[in-house]
């Protein structure tokens, strides 16, 4: 169907119905959606690398009420647990403001970013509160989301651009389960780092560890992360010899340790467990609770493979902290370039 045809039928839709709805709502509101989110993304994932267990105390307006009052119904739960998905729009952007060296990378400007979100804020209560808004809506939060496209696209492929430690035995957290790894960095011709090495024929469980150091940290890198705001343990648990975890199980199991961790990221066939953790709650917490992953991880083991089906839908019944392959944080890298809302650069 060609695109007078599309918009034929969009403005039949919006007919049928009386009051009839503005051709461009729908539209908006899908964009204003991507936008809030990815907002609330980013702002988790750096509020958590700097503050580490303090961080909800850092959101403006921290919500309780209606976080409560959606858990009280019970018949219809819903993913979202964390104090984000219930703060408002202007709580979000002041946290923004308040903390903006954390997000300036991500971000256009202070004038232009301002000057954007002012006409933003103001489409937003036009779409949320049912009115019809202006021929123009549209086109200005269309204009916030081609300036925040690539900050948006550098904040998932920094997730995704782990740093090797090496040698491991040099970093504290690396150092305590470096016998779980088979194929560790090593120093290779050319003084190039390569994973090199062997499994053990009967090993069904590996372990690698490494580093994510945030954009916004300015200071010089350091050898010893643990403790340290700004950086985060990306740790891979992966089954062997043809084996998967049950991702349901060690969820459960390892739930009382999900206030330590940004995210759980699956994998497609249970494959591997990947998880974040910011390395500012200090060597001891990081150990232990990497030690008790892992203990339940090898619990966890089964033989055959998940279905990316099992996958997804044990992601939607757990909270925002748990990721599934589909998500840009669990693949999106530097070697990928792309336009994240879909406009052209």
């Amino acid at each position: 169907m060609n695109r007078a045809g599309k918009a034929r039928t969009a403005k039949e839709q919006n007919t049928s119905i009386w009051p009839p709805l503005p051709p461009d709502r729908i539209d908006c509101y899908s964009r204003l959606w991507q936008l809030e989110l990815w907002l609330r993304d980013i702002v988790y994932v750096e509020l958590k690398s700097r503050y580490g267990g303090d961080w909800e105390n850092k959101i403006d307006g921290r919500p309780r009420g209606p976080f409560s009052a959606d858990k009280r119904l019970r018949h219809m739960p819903t993913r979202e647990r964390g104090p984000l998905s219930y703060v408002t729009f202007d709580s979000l952007t002041k946290t923004i403001r308040k903390h903006r060296r954390l997000f300036a990378t991500y971000l256009p400007p202070l004038s232009i970013w301002n000057a954007r979100l002012e006409e933003v804020r103001q489409v937003r209560n036009r779409v949320a509160h049912f009115r019809n808004g202006h021929d123009t809506d549209s086109a200005r939060v269309n204009q916030l989301l081609v300036d925040v496209d690539k900050g948006v696209w550098r904040f998932c492929t920094s997730y995704n651009d782990p740093d090797p430690i090496y040698p491991p035995a040099r970093e504290k957290v690396a150092r305590r389960f470096i016998h779980l790894d088979p194929f560790p960095w090593t120093l290779v011709g050319d003084n190039k780092l390569a994973r090199v090495g062997h499994a053990p024929s009967d090993m069904v469980l590996s372990v690698t560890i490494e580093t994510l150091r945030r954009p916004w940290l300015k200071s010089k890198a350091v050898a010893q992360i643990a403790g340290k705001y700004g950086y985060v343990y990306d740790i891979r648990i992966a089954a062997r010899q043809n084996c998967a975890f049950d991702y349901s199980n060690f969820l459960k199991s390892t739930e009382h340790l999900h206030h330590l961790v940004c995210h759980f990221l699956l994998d497609a066939y249970g494959g591997s467990i990947r998880i974040t953790i910011p390395a500012v709650h200090g060597e001891n917490v990081i150990v232990s609770s990497v030690a008790k992953f892992v203990e339940r991880a090898e619990c966890a083991i089964e033989r055959g493979q998940a279905h990316t089906g099992q996958v997804n839908a044990l992601v939607k019944a757990w909270p925002e902290y748990v990721l599934g392959p589909d998500h840009p944080l669990s693949f999106l890298g530097p070697d990928m370039p792309c336009a994240m809302f879909g406009f052209a650069s």
